[in-house]
């Protein structure tokens, strides 16, 4: 069984590797799709926006010990401010930013919940339920 201090590095790490992905796929995914005109059904456009939001939430689910969901869902507020905000400032606003702002969310909510959960605790419950 893991221990509560090894779920929070495993969550740490996933998270560092989901920001890498995001920096890889902005700075040479999206270039490279882009200069050789491919279509990639808009994967370069919305992948930053989904690998950031996943990468950041984890690693506030690896920091943090209290209202770990709350603060992951205010981290995804800031992304999404921020998305909305280029529709008013000179950069390109595209709705698919949102929403895989909502599913790294969502996803990180998964793999955290997955990640935290005590087994011990669900082992013992089957345990008891199976005596009565």
């Amino acid at each position: 069984m893991m221990t509560t201090d090894s779920k929070k590095q495993t969550l740490r790490i996933v998270g560092v590797i989901a920001a890498l992905l995001g920096f890889a796929s902005k700075l040479v995914y999206r270039p490279w799709v882009i200069e050789n005109q491919m279509d990639d059904f808009g994967l370069q456009g919305f992948a930053p926006s989904f690998f950031y939001v996943l990468g950041a939430c984890l690693l506030i689910a690896g920091f943090s010990n209290k209202n770990i969901p709350k603060n992951m869902a205010l981290a995804a507020l800031g992304a999404a401010v921020y998305e909305l905000e280029q529709n008013y400032t000179s950069r390109v606003f595209d709705y698919l930013d949102l929403i895989a702002t909502g599913v790294g969310l969502g996803l990180a909510l998964l793999i955290s919940e997955v990640i935290l959960k005590d087994k011990a605790a669900e082992e013992t419950f089957t345990h008891n339920e199976h005596e009565h």
